[in-house]
């Protein structure tokens, strides 16, 4: 099955609301990086 070729980025927030110091959250919008090229790549 294709993968559809958009990346969820918890970091990008609208205008106004800004994101917490929670360090699971600054780790998440790299993990989903990683995990939208090997989509992307078949792996």
């Amino acid at each position: 099955m294709a993968c559809e070729p958009i990346n969820f980025d918890p970091l990008i927030m609208a205008d106004g609301i800004a994101p917490t110091n929670d360090p699971v959250l600054l780790f998440r919008s790299p993990a989903y990086a990683v995990s939208y090229a090997k989509r992307l790549s078949g792996q």
